[in-house]
């Protein structure tokens, strides 16, 4: 789970380094993809929880999937298809 949390700093590290060109272009959009992002963060942590007490069952995990896909797809939109 430490590396789950360094991987959303770095997530977050690098969103944030694109904030101001995606929202200066599609200024909904990237409200949007911050939100499903934050979401995406509180799903996977449940999604740990679960884990933990041996009750994840598939909902959490197409659910976890979606968001990943959602918020990647996103950020591909947003930034151009460019890396930074």
């Amino acid at each position: 789970m430490i590396i789950a949390r360094i991987c959303y700093l770095i997530a977050l590290g690098t969103g944030l380094l694109l904030l101001g060109g995606a929202y200066a272009a599609a200024p909904v959009l990237t409200i949007i993809k911050v939100v499903a992002a934050l979401l995406l963060i509180v799903v996977i942590e449940l999604a740990f929880a679960w884990r933990l007490h041996h009750r994840l069952n598939k909902m959490w995990i197409y659910l976890t999937l979606f968001l990943l896909l959602l918020v990647g797809f996103m950020g591909i939109y947003l930034a151009g298809g460019y890396p930074f």
